[in-house]
């Protein structure tokens, strides 16, 4: 076949091609634009006829156009595409049905992984129920014969509780043990030699030889951050300066790990801003002279022992520290647990589904703090009712008689009665909330007569 005739039948190919893109986006009732950008690409293909590569170019500009339209998204890769109804597009539909409100999000956040407070508490009561309780002196002798084979993941978590991975030099590998396990490997072992004990934080105060333990699912906050490093590891960013900002970072985690061993072990420590030195604030001495900082950030890993957890407990070995990364009071939150029982010994209450006067309380310091001197036996219900509709502070009962709590503004309002902090001025009239109130002392007559007339 002579050159002549193949380039016919090419061009006959492209005209046919081209021709059919565009009646085929007409037909679809395409845009006006992009009708013309498909007219384009056809004369542009028909002009290169027997060029392959024009009439592809056509077909592609007219399957993009078309895609844009229909709702399907570009990549620049094609193997990001999924095909809808795959195991790949399950899979994806999965992980963005984990995040609430459904849509994907690029990485997880507190925000968007945060569960029920019903879910929450039925978790706490499963853990509660599972709990057994660890041996820290088995552990310290166990785990010191494999310290030469141990790996320690290092992880940072900020002021809002995000957790970051890290990325580290191979030379800062023998560090890992020195900083994180020594030394609380050397309190536990030499302790036992001393008559170390362990105490449940909530029984009493820090003291000379005790070591305090509680367990983890009594300090949320502590719960949330290790839920990101049991559940959702593969989700966790990398830490990056630009990004993240290392003077937000509340508390760094040594994760160890070893195959034989049977708990997840966490040493965790908490990383003052004293300690971290940003570039541009910093200078170095090299060779006897000051010279620029030419690091992003430094940062001090404190030696002292704070915070480890096997397992479902938490060993304490500084109290500050526990408060500081996760407000986390024991002692404090002991006493509002006994106070939440005795409320609800004494008082018919009514809550929202999924609620309790125990959930309601947890995590709100001022609550809290006001339940540690309140004294529920001191008042009846029906008291606390007849004060309410006096001072018109508005809690009601249903139709049993139990008072309604549906959310923390009506336990506040609960809390405020029975602490005796609303008050109504017999001059004015005026209402008023406590926030602060000192009792009155009133001198008997003969302290008067004391003060009036000296010995």
């Amino acid at each position: 076949m002579a050159d002549d005739d193949v380039k016919t039948i090419a061009e006959e190919n492209t005209d046919t091609v081209a021709a059919e893109a565009v009646d085929e986006a007409r037909a679809e009732g395409a845009p006006k634009v992009e009708v013309e950008v498909i007219e384009q690409a056809a004369e542009d293909a028909t002009a290169g006829a027997g060029d392959v590569t024009g009439v592809d170019a056509a077909m592609d500009v007219t399957t993009a156009e078309t895609g844009k339209r229909m709702g399907i998204p570009e990549v620049a890769n094609k193997s990001d595409y999924v095909e809808p109804g795959s195991w790949e597009a399950e899979k994806r539909q999965k992980g963005i049905d984990r995040t609430r409100g459904g849509d994907p999000l690029p990485k997880a956040t507190p925000a968007n992984q945060i569960k029920s407070d019903e879910i929450l508490s039925a978790e706490e009561q499963k853990l509660r129920a599972d709990y057994k309780e660890t041996d820290v002196f088995a552990w310290a002798n166990d785990i010191a014969r494999y310290k030469d084979e141990i790996k320690v993941d290092l992880f940072l978590f900020n002021k809002n509780y995000v957790v970051y991975r890290t990325s580290r030099a191979q030379a800062l590998d023998k560090q890992m043990e020195p900083l994180f396990l020594d030394g609380v490997l050397e309190f536990v072992l030499e302790g036992a030699d001393s008559g170390l004990i362990v105490r449940g934080f909530e029984q009493a105060e820090a003291e000379k030889n005790v070591l305090q333990r509680t367990q983890v699912f009594k300090v949320d906050k502590l719960r949330e951050v290790l839920g990101w490093l049991k559940t959702q590891e593969h989700e966790i960013e990398l830490f990056v300066e630009e990004e993240h900002d290392m003077k937000r970072i509340k508390g760094v985690i040594a994760r160890l790990r070893h195959d034989d061993f049977k708990h997840a072990v966490y040493i965790i420590k908490a990383l003052p801003q004293s300690q971290v030195m940003k570039g541009n604030t910093g200078w170095m001495l090299r060779d006897n002279k000051m010279v620029p900082f030419d690091a992003d950030a430094a940062l001090r890993i404190p030696s002292d022992n704070q915070l480890l957890v096997i397992d479902q407990d938490l060993y304490v070995f500084n109290q500050s520290k526990l408060k500081a990364l996760f407000g986390y009071d024991a002692k404090e939150a002991s006493i509002a647990e006994q106070k939440v029982r005795e409320i609800e010994e004494n008082f018919r209450l009514s809550f929202a589904d999924g609620e309790s006067l125990q959930s309601l309380v947890k995590g709100k310091r001022p609550l809290i703090k006001k339940l540690q001197k309140l004294e529920p036996t001191k008042f009846k219900q029906e008291e606390i009712i007849e004060r309410s509709d006096e001072l018109e502070v508005g809690l009601m009962e249903d139709d049993k008689g139990q008072i309604i709590i549906m959310d923390d503004k009506d336990l506040g309002r609960f809390v405020n009665l029975l602490n005796d902090d609303y008050y109504e001025s017999p001059m004015t009239g005026v209402k008023y909330e406590i926030t602060g109130k000192k009792e009155m002392k009133i001198a008997d007559e003969e302290e008067l007569l004391k003060q009036v007339l000296p010995e």
